[in-house]
């Protein structure tokens, strides 16, 4: 197995514009902190140029390199870094110049999603977000950014949903009402919804597929009114 492979396994990416050597490992002090960092490279081939959309026909050159700095999850709870030097590029035919990209990170982020997902996985545990902040070393304000775009609910879509759950009101930020439902079997968090007002939760579930909605046989909650409706409208249309 390649060097390559072998790196992308252990940080659990996929990208086939990623490489590595085999000088990839290096220890730092970052921040007064040892730390981890892992060099690779990241070069894209482009069929037409992004800019412009013309096609490439030796029109887009190399142009100089990046060295972009990106938290990954901790290594031997050592804090750990991806140095990726991304390629530039020039395309002649607009005079635009661009990056190459990866689905490692988000454009103009400098946190793995890798690390997004730990800490979404965190919002189904009763963990504070400085406990939280500390464990994947971002700060407060980061963890609760990627709390936000979790609760956004124009992008949430499931097509499964347990069979009996339960729901449930909870104080949120700024004492807000917020809405936890959770699989009644397991007692693991499914959801939480930050806005519990029935025309939000009315929007959210509509996000269900018809079919997974259809599926639910229990829902334990309290008899505060509009839940009753909302179970009525949302769950029970046959």
């Amino acid at each position: 197995m390649s060097i390559t492979n072998s790196i992308t396994k252990l940080l659990n990416i996929k990208d086939k514009n990623l490489n590595f050597n085999e000088n990839f490992l290096e220890e730092r002090k970052i921040k007064g902190k040892r730390c981890l960092v892992i060099k690779g490279y990241l070069s894209n081939s482009f069929e037409y140029c992004p800019k412009c959309g013309c096609l490439n026909d030796n029109s887009i050159i190399k142009k100089g390199t990046k060295i972009c700095m990106i938290k990954i999850n901790k290594i031997s709870e050592l804090t750990s870094y991806l140095e990726l030097t991304k390629q530039m590029y020039k395309c002649k035919n607009c005079n635009k110049r661009f990056i190459s990209t990866s689905n490692i990170v988000d454009f103009r982020c400098r946190i793995s999603n890798n690390v997004k997902i730990a800490i979404y996985n965190c919002a189904k545990e009763i963990l504070s977000k400085k406990l939280i902040s500390r464990l994947y070393n971002v700060c407060d304000n980061t963890v609760q950014r990627i709390f936000d775009t979790m609760f956004n609910n124009e992008k949430v879509y499931k097509n499964s949903i347990p069979e009996a759950i339960c729901i449930d009101e909870f104080t949120y930020k700024n004492k807000t009402m917020a809405f936890n439902i959770c699989d009644a079997t397991t007692g693991k968090t499914v959801d939480l919804i930050k806005d519990r007002s029935t025309h939000n939760l009315d929007k959210y579930f509509s996000h269900y597929l018809e079919e997974a909605r259809l599926r639910v046989k229990f829902v334990v909650m309290d008899m505060y009114k509009p839940y009753v409706g909302l179970i009525k409208n949302g769950f029970l249309m046959h």
